[in-house]
């Protein structure tokens, strides 16, 4: 059998160009791709980080949002309780840790028996904490006591003694108010991020008057 033999010229220029691209290919050195994958993990490290702030951020003004929710809803129940008095609202002020504390005391009906009820609101001070303390007696039961509120800074309430004169430590045993004028005023501060905040609300009890 014959054989066939092709000489190629060493002259060819297409095959020389071939030869010469295939010879200039180079793969990548070790520190080439040490410096890579450090640069990836500073890219990723910086990522993350900021991702890990946002939620912490976001956790924390989700936490303070909480707490100035429950600081509302304590004043709105008590305002609600205080409008349906029907004896007397006697109130009294103290100093707790250098800040206003009071104690005010009246008689509502119970929302869930609809039988009187003397309740009274105050301030109890633990390690150097306050909190806000409700504390109801129902006929035939014995007193009961629940935390509203922990780490407030001051609650007060002040009665109003006319001409626009409050005082913390009083009674409103009914009485008409001058206009745009209430009886009772609330107060209950604690800190919003990082800052003292008060809310306040104003009421005047249906003391005397039919429901």
């Amino acid at each position: 059998m014959k054989k066939t033999c092709i000489k190629i010229a060493s002259g060819c220029p297409a095959l020389a160009g071939l030869k010469s691209r295939t010879g200039s290919k180079k793969g990548f050195t070790l520190l080439e791709v040490l410096v890579a994958v450090a640069i990836g993990a500073l890219v990723l490290a910086a990522v993350y980080g900021t991702f890990f702030m946002v939620q912490k951020a976001t956790d924390t003004a989700g936490g303070s949002l909480d707490r100035l929710y429950e600081c509302r809803k304590a004043i709105d129940v008590l305002r609600d309780e205080l409008a349906s008095a029907q004896a007397p609202v006697n109130v009294t002020g103290k100093e707790y840790l250098g800040k206003k504390g009071s104690t005010v005391s009246f008689v509502t009906y119970s929302p869930k028996t609809g039988l009187l009820t003397a309740t009274s609101y105050f301030v109890r001070e633990k390690k150097g904490n306050l909190s806000l303390v409700k504390q109801i007696v129902e006929p035939g039961r014995p007193a009961r006591e629940a935390v509203i509120l922990d780490r407030i800074n001051s609650f007060l309430v002040e009665v109003n003694t006319g001409g626009g004169q409050w005082t913390d430590s009083g009674s409103y045993s009914g009485g008409q108010m001058s206009a745009g004028q209430e009886a009772i005023r609330i107060s209950l501060s604690l800190d919003f991020k990082g800052s003292p905040i008060t809310l306040s609300e104003s009421v005047t009890p249906m003391i005397g008057r039919t429901l």
